[in-house]
């Protein structure tokens, strides 16, 4: 039983991956743009308003850490800052939401780090 192995199309080699793996990447881009748009553009101004009012011994001390669902996490260096900071926190708050309303701060958590 002798087959002739020339007769059979078999392909060399199997075609590269990267023309697909290109398309989906850029899928992934354009689905995920518009989201991380938004989400910078509600950011962006609390980052800016934040360096503005914390007085400058404060943030030495402090950075903001998150942003999610309107609580602004800060995390602050020192039990002995976090007391400072909790002292000044709701007129920061007030101040914060005076300048970003967009933004829907609604609390700040303040934790060790």
């Amino acid at each position: 039983m002798t087959e002739d192995w020339s007769q059979l199309n078999i392909p060399k080699r199997r075609p590269r991956p990267e023309e697909s793996t290109r398309k989906l990447g850029q899928l992934v881009d354009q689905f995920l743009a518009p989201a991380l748009e938004r989400r910078q553009q509600q950011t962006d101004p609390v980052i800016e308003t934040w360096e503005a009012i914390v007085p400058p011994g404060l943030k030495q001390q402090c950075r903001l850490k998150t942003f999610d669902r309107g609580q602004l996490t800060v995390a602050v260096r020192s039990p002995a800052f976090m007391y400072e900071f909790q002292l000044c926190s709701q007129a920061l708050l007030k101040e914060m939401q005076d300048r970003c309303p967009r933004a829907g701060i609604k609390r700040i958590r303040t934790v060790l780090g």
